[in-house]
């Protein structure tokens, strides 16, 4: 039997679980949460949209309505609202410890891709986990997306990726997905400031090649 304390520590926790959950829930509120938590100090509601590539009028509604649950506070200077969490939000050590435990997670699932024996092979030039998950703005659904560049996308290592690769989904439980493509491809889409390839290489994480890649940026 639960005794009246216990009722209201569980009805407390339900409350708070929901609370988390909505402050929370949506891919926009994880990427602008991670980086006021990434980075401590304030952010204008434009620095927030650009760093986090989510739109400014999201930002702005996802802003009120944490200042309206406590978590962030904001000033007005001129045309800018500035935007910084709330330190004494008491609910802040849990959302810090929810980060960190996905950064956490998300590194080992990323280590895992590192440690692939096709990685290792050297038919692939390079390789470079990106996406969500290497923003640590993933959910728990989010794919491990890796960038496998090659020397001539040969099928016997496209189909070695996969079949690795697959494996790795079936052990962890999350789908790690490869996309191959050929260095001749890769120096192109460098050259023409591809986005794709802009954003891979700007917040990716790199697992082989790094040396390579660089050489292949710094390329006429």
């Amino acid at each position: 039997m639960f005794n009246t304390l216990d009722i209201c520590t569980i009805k407390c926790t339900v409350i708070a679980m929901r609370l988390l959950e909505k402050l929370v829930d949506s891919k926009s509120k994880i990427a602008v949460l991670s980086m006021l938590l990434e980075r401590s100090g304030p952010f204008s509601v434009s620095d927030l949209s650009r760093l986090c590539s989510v739109p400014k009028s999201t930002v702005s509604l996802i802003v009120k309505d944490w200042e309206e649950s406590g978590l962030a506070s904001t000033q007005t200077h001129g045309r800018n609202k500035i935007v910084q969490i709330n330190s004494r939000f008491y609910l802040l050590p849990e959302l810090q410890g929810m980060f960190s435990k996905a950064s956490r997670y998300n590194e080992h699932l990323i280590g895992r891709a590192r440690s692939a024996k096709v990685i290792s092979s050297r038919k692939i030039r390079a390789a470079i986990a990106f996406g969500s998950r290497a923003r640590d703005e993933g959910n728990h659904f989010s794919d491990i997306d890796v960038l496998l560049i090659t020397k001539n996308k040969e099928k016997s290592i496209v189909d070695k990726a996969h079949s690795e690769f697959n494996g790795l989904s079936e052990t962890t439980g999350i789908t790690y997905s490869p996309a191959m493509m050929g260095e001749k491809e890769f120096h192109e889409r460098i050259a023409e400031n591809d986005r794709f390839i802009m954003n891979v290489l700007r917040d990716g994480v790199v697992l082989k090649g790094g040396e390579w890649i660089g050489h292949a940026q710094a390329a006429p």
